[in-house]
């Protein structure tokens, strides 16, 4: 229990030197929870719960939890998820421009509604990088994709 309140110790001033909007304690499972605010005592509770609990290192190191400002360049396990279940319905979608799978993956990505058709064109456009053969995985497809959204932050939310 020391050794926790010492992590928590050091690594709280350090967590306020973040570039996003993270509070005090950081990013981790009580970030997510909605406890953002920069009070001393939602902010000890989750700076203990994430160095107890890993939370924070997890997050950290996945891109997941609040705990990535790249948006897509540090791909979600959702996303993961989602192409692998839905991949040739998106591969499809994308060829004819949009539909309910592309639509579904445009939201597990984070891309706002109204920034969804320039989204789409731009999977369009970029099909053969997105998809250079038929031996293409979803994971395959996810890496270009990191790549094409790379230079089009302004599609992420």
């Amino acid at each position: 229990m020391k050794r926790a309140f010492l992590v928590g110790l050091v690594l709280l001033p350090l967590a306020a030197f973040a570039k996003n909007n993270h509070p005090m304690a950081g990013c981790g499972l009580i970030y997510m929870a909605g406890v953002r605010d920069n009070e001393p005592i939602p902010q000890i509770v989750s700076s203990l719960f994430n160095s107890f609990f890993g939370t924070q290192t997890f997050g950290i190191t996945s891109g997941t939890s609040g705990c990535t400002e790249e948006g897509l360049v540090a791909m979600s396990v959702q996303a993961e998820v989602y192409a692998e279940a839905n991949f040739k319905d998106i591969q499809r979608e994308i060829v004819a421009g949009g539909g309910e799978f592309l639509a579904g993956f445009a939201d597990v990505l984070g891309v706002r509604a109204e920034m969804r058709p320039e989204l789409y064109d731009l999977l369009q456009a970029r099909y053969v990088a997105l998809f250079p053969s038929a031996n293409t995985s979803s994971l395959d497809m996810l890496n270009a994709l990191k790549h094409e959204l790379a230079q089009r932050p302004d599609l992420l939310s």
